[in-house]
């Protein structure tokens, strides 16, 4: 028995045809122009042209009572082969293979699969790269879901921990004293090599550097990457007043031939940094500065001595606390709190 389907979110069938015909367990669905079936103009640019009548497809398949999961083949055509391969294809570990346009963002891969993963999802490896989760996958990729279980989460936490603790320092002792260095991540932390010129950090400072933490955490600042020609770098970095970023991004076109850089921002603050990083500052949950040092500008005993503060964060008491307790002594264990508890 065949049932006529249709639908006015597709366009209209034309003379003797039908939008779709049901029969026998299947779906046939007629050819799809990128007509909008609202205003019944037809998109013209190739993206537009392909999103509008897969739209137009999937609008019919709905109609037919089934869904795009459950589609046995389509077939496209492409006036310009050239632009066949403008979609892109993602491998995820258990082999299986999902398409998509031009880019597609490991959040929105996460969300593809179900909402419960990606609230769990912090980022990705993309071909053994780290991968922010909001930053765009523009070609066929392999791709893993970094989860809050997974090692490489705490990676993602320490680096965006070490912006907070910047933009804290900058934010308590002025924009204008604050020099920065380095923030890298380290095992079971992260630390910053800061130039205050005569102050100095104590470690008796550090719970109110924590408290200017806490409140940066607390603003659930989104946490934003771009990336500039070094030309534009290096001009942002001298009108920032910031000479050993300055001195990084010289290097690295002397050292590499850098064309760009990379930058993170979160709320006022601005650092040059490869990632990755969380997407907000609100998801850290659990941190502790832990102490204060010296260390020379690039290990050099000839270069001036910075302040190096260090810190460490989990995502999850309870899940991580085997590997990284030891890092804390009785009494800073007693005061490892979350940013809701202070």
């Amino acid at each position: 028995m065949l049932r006529v389907v249709s639908t006015d979110k597709a366009p209209a069938a034309v003379g003797p045809y039908s939008q779709a015909i049901a029969a026998g367990g299947f779906l046939f669905v007629s050819g799809q122009i990128p007509l909008n079936p609202l205003t019944g103009e037809l998109v013209t640019d190739f993206e537009g042209a392909c999103k509008q009548s897969l739209e137009n497809l999937f609008a019919l398949v709905a109609a037919g009572g089934s869904s795009v999961e459950n589609i046995v083949k389509v077939n496209i055509y492409v006036r310009d082969m050239g632009k066949f391969s403008m979609g892109i294809s993602i491998k995820l570990p258990d082999g299986s293979i999902r398409e998509y346009g031009r880019r597609v963002t490991p959040a929105e891969i996460a969300r593809d699969i179900s909402e419960g993963l990606a609230r769990r999802t912090f980022g990705a490896v993309v071909d053994e790269e780290l991968w922010d989760l909001e930053r765009p996958i523009e070609s066929d990729a392999s791709v893993r879901l970094v989860l809050d279980k997974d090692p490489e989460a705490a990676v993602f936490f320490r680096h965006t921990m070490s912006h907070i603790l910047a933009q804290a320092v900058m934010r308590i002792y002025g924009k204008e004293k604050v020099k920065l260095a380095i923030g890298p991540t380290i095992e079971n932390g992260f630390y910053y090599d800061i130039d205050l010129g005569d102050i100095r950090i104590t470690e008796e400072d550090l719970p109110k550097i924590e408290s200017e933490m806490n409140r940066i955490i607390k603003e659930d600042l989104t946490v934003e990457r771009f990336e500039l020609p070094v030309s534009d770098a290096v001009a942002l970095m001298k009108k920032e007043d910031q000479p050993y970023k300055v001195e990084l991004i010289e290097d690295l076109i002397k050292d590499t031939g850098a064309k760009t850089v990379t930058f993170y921002k979160q709320g006022e603050f601005v650092d040059l940094c490869r990632g990755p990083h969380i997407s907000s500052t609100g998801k850290v949950k659990y941190f502790k500065l832990t102490s204060v040092s010296g260390a020379y500008w690039r290990g050099d005993e000839k270069n001036k001595m910075l302040q190096r503060v260090y810190g460490t964060c989990l995502y999850s008491f309870q899940r991580e606390r085997r590997c990284s307790i030891s890092y804390f002594n009785s009494r800073e264990r007693s005061t490892l709190k979350t940013a809701t508890e202070k």
